[in-house]
């Protein structure tokens, strides 16, 4: 009787064990190429004639945001999990013109944040942990409508790195941001219309 007890304990044990590494490998993946938008993970919003939709862009199936003429016209997605340090994303995009802002990243409260912005001509590394000067870096090269561009974050307690495809772009040491993260894309239009491309997203 003690034997049979004692499986059971064990079995219950392993059974808690696996949930819980399930739980911690939870890692949803909206945006691999074909699988859309999964409902409820994300919160997205527009304005000024902004819009979201799924379309074959560039041989690749995506997630499209879509701005106007109008300066200001803008689309932005929000992750509905938050998240703690270490933070890692990575996502592939491309737009349809250079003439546009684009804002990836993690946002926090207090002006923490970790983003990639691309600015219209270059891409810069912002790291901020909620004082006024944020620590910047600025990226020449790797204009996103030429080609499709990898974006990787990876954020810790020590350092922010930044990376676009596959290359290390900047290294953030100071300003390291803190508290509770959410992902946070935005395309804004800069007084053209474009579209950017979102064909797969990781977090």
């Amino acid at each position: 009787m003690r034997k049979k007890w004692l499986i059971a304990i064990v079995a219950v044990v392993i059974t808690v064990a696996v949930l819980l590494a399930t739980l911690r490998m939870y890692n949803p993946n909206p945006f691999s190429e074909g699988t859309g938008i999964i409902a409820g993970e994300w919160e997205f919003a527009t304005y000024l004639g902004g819009t979201y939709y799924n379309e074959t862009a560039y041989g690749h199936s995506s997630l499209a945001f879509n701005v106007s003429s109008t300066a200001g016209s803008q689309v932005y997605i929000l992750s509905q999990r938050g998240k703690e340090l270490p933070l890692t994303s990575s996502t592939l995009i491309r737009s349809s013109t250079a003439d546009c802002k684009i804002d990836w990243g993690w946002l926090g409260t207090g002006n923490n944040y970790a983003f990639l912005t691309w600015n219209g001509t270059r891409w810069i590394a912002d790291t901020n942990n909620g004082s006024n000067t944020p620590e910047t870096t600025t990226i020449n090269g790797y204009d996103p409508s030429t080609s499709w561009r990898k974006l990787r974050i990876e954020a810790t307690s020590i350092q922010t790195k930044y990376y676009i495809d596959d290359q290390l772009v900047a290294t953030h040491t100071s300003r390291i941001p803190s508290g509770e993260f959410q992902f946070y894309g935005e395309l804004t239009s800069t007084g053209s219309a474009s579209k950017l491309y979102i064909t797969s997203h990781a977090y």
